[in-house]
């Protein structure tokens, strides 16, 4: 969460800042939802125990593919972090996005207020989402006609939906933006 002028949005006590202007990122908060689990903490645990967050694939059919093992995210409930009726709005990855965002926000101590919202932007990194909303949404138009699809499908597997949302969710109104370039995204969001 970042000012124009590369501060970090709102008071945060305890800051040194930084006077070389090529030092843009500040580090308010953190959040994750990934295969090792829902926060950081089951995160770090994870990776600095060795503990392999990889199994059996449980999110689509393998039947006919020579691999049957991923590192999946389980047991996500989006409820937790997102109001329900939001959540069904949003494609999977958009939902961890948010709810990573809101772990973020919540940890950083950060208010947003109207006071800040305009300073306070988003700026993530993906290689794409919405697999399994698209191939649902191919689905229904294959099987049931274009007229059946979610009249919602374009803007929910938009893969800068993710940003978005996490902008909507949190009255961000600073800088929005979507990279898309793979492995590399997160790296260049920083």
């Amino acid at each position: 969460m970042l000012r124009s002028d590369n501060r970090p949005a709102g008071p945060v006590e305890g800051w040194a800042f930084e006077t070389d202007p090529r030092r843009r990122v500040v580090v308010t908060g953190m959040g994750t939802i990934s295969p090792h689990g829902h926060g950081v903490a089951e995160f770090w645990h994870g990776l600095s125990h060795g503990v392999s967050a990889v199994g059996r694939i449980t999110q689509c059919n393998t039947d006919g593919y020579p691999t049957r093992i991923a590192a999946e995210v389980k047991d996500f409930d989006p409820t937790r972090w997102i109001e329900g009726k939001e959540a069904r709005r949003m494609s999977r990855a958009t939902q961890f996005a948010v709810a990573s965002a809101r772990q973020a926000l919540d940890d950083s101590g950060l208010p947003v207020t109207d006071a800040n919202s305009e300073e306070i932007g988003v700026l993530l990194g993906t290689g794409t989402s919405a697999f399994p909303e698209i191939e649902q949404g191919a689905r229904v138009l294959l099987t049931r006609g274009g007229m059946r699809m979610n009249p919602l499908f374009a803007p929910i597997i938009l893969a800068n939906m993710c940003a978005s949302q996490v902008s909507i969710q949190f009255g961000l109104r600073g800088y929005n933006s979507t990279l898309i370039t793979a492995c590399a995204a997160t790296t260049m969001a920083i």
